[in-house]
């Protein structure tokens, strides 16, 4: 009777995952960036290996044209180098009306990711328990450039 219950229920199990179906529900996105009209992005920074900054910003570029299709975005360079073309030091609000007026650009999107050691906590008592954490924290500001409007 055993092998008889068991084969019910993996039938029983098969039937209720072949009649299941899907619905995806499309999510619009928190943020619509088409009111910032062309959007510069600054390469983003990372604490860790600096081939990171292409990779990160590429990506973010991808998921931003993702969930606001049409959106233009303009890559700007490195800090630095957007810095020194407008002679700026920091990013307060002469530099972004400057960066507004040369690049063309109504907002100014800028990047960080910062990355923590890893930390591992290892108990002699119980040796095959090994747990690790790493942490990883991306900030973004957006700014507003106020050279369209």
């Amino acid at each position: 009777m055993r092998p008889y219950g068991k084969l019910m229920a993996l039938w029983l199990l098969t039937l209720l995952w072949g009649c299941s179906n899907t619905i995806l529900v499309p999510v619009p996105p928190r943020m619509d960036l088409k009111q910032y009209g062309t959007i510069g992005l600054i390469q983003f920074t990372t604490n860790s290996d600096s081939t990171m900054n292409a990779f990160a910003t590429q990506q973010f570029q991808e998921h931003v044209q993702g969930a606001n299709p049409g959106t233009p975005i303009l890559e700007l360079g490195s800090k630095d180098a957007v810095l020194a073309a407008v002679g700026g030091t920091t990013f307060d609000a002469e530099t972004m009306t400057k960066i507004g007026k040369k690049y063309g650009v109504s907002a100014v999107f800028i990047g960080e990711i910062v990355y923590s050691d890893p930390k591992t906590d290892i108990r002699i008592a119980d040796i095959t328990k090994l747990n690790g954490t790493m942490r990883t924290e991306i900030r973004g500001e957006l700014y507003r450039t106020w050279s369209s409007r």
